[in-house]
């Protein structure tokens, strides 16, 4: 299949509807890069989603971080997922440029450092936007092209789901729902989509010397680190019979946090 450089991607762009298509939401964040480069290996012509801009309480939406890798970012995909109508708009930029789309991975999240008795209805509200109402929003926009090529979503949650963490209050509720919202999404689009989940550790780092130090603690007596999400990825995307699952990544830490509360 003859191809054209792509520079929206870094990939090659197809000349034949038959290559598959990825749109990850947050692709510049350590995880979302990860995920989108996976989707690269695996041979999908990858749409970055990325957001430069500020939340409400003065702090990035997504933990951005550059990347000299094949990711570029494009204006083409850059939108605030907290508007409702960008959730469709950029779904609906892919379908126009591409004509399909087989995957989507749902990385955008803000991880705001927030007390319960303290968050602001703003705080909450932009949160709740981003994490949660986004994906549902970005998945009901993707449905029938989903449907048509018998695709995926894999959606980013949190080890937070299992055990929540203190001083976290709105990004672990979110967390949360956005857990049960990927339940809700697979029994709804199945058998046609299957929708599962990653639940990373917040320690996840590119930097597998500071995951280390970071989960010495952790029962496996080290911490998670983003090729550990990678493998659960390449597991649920090669799975045809896993659907509305929930692979925890963290090295058992969440483990010991509820231990330790229970005490």
């Amino acid at each position: 299949m003859t191809k054209t450089k792509n520079p929206s991607s870094g990939r090659a762009e197809p000349s034949s509807e038959t290559q598959k298509v990825a749109l990850v939401t947050g692709a510049f964040s350590p995880v979302g890069a990860t995920l989108a480069r996976r989707a690269m290996a695996l041979d999908y012509d990858v749409v970055p989603h990325h957001f430069s801009g500020a939340s409400s309480s003065g702090t990035r939406s997504s933990r951005e971080t550059p990347l000299a890798s094949a990711l570029t970012p494009n204006p083409q995909w850059q939108a605030d997922l907290r508007d409702a109508k960008a959730c469709a708009a950029l779904v609906q930029a892919v379908l126009a440029k591409y004509g399909r789309l087989d995957l989507i991975v749902l990385s955008a999240a803000s991880f705001p450092g927030d007390v319960l008795c303290e968050a602001s209805p703003a705080a909450w509200d932009d949160v709740w936007a981003l994490n949660v109402r986004s994906a549902a929003l970005v998945i009901a926009a993707a449905a029938p092209a989903l449907r048509s090529a018998r695709g995926q979503v894999i959606g980013v949650t949190c080890a937070s789901v299992q055990a929540p963490m203190r001083g976290r209050a709105a990004y672990c509720v979110s967390k949360a729902a956005l857990s049960q919202l990927l339940k809700v999404a697979a029994l709804e689009l199945a058998p046609e989509v299957r929708v599962n989940a990653i639940a990373p550790s917040t320690v996840a780092s590119p930097d597998e010397t500071r995951a280390q130090q970071e989960g010495a603690d952790a029962p496996l007596g080290h911490g998670a680190t983003l090729a550990d999400v990678a493998r659960a990825f390449d597991f649920i995307h090669d799975s045809p019979g896993l659907v509305g699952a929930e692979i925890v990544v963290d090295a058992g830490t969440y483990l010991q946090r509820a231990s330790r509360d229970l005490r």
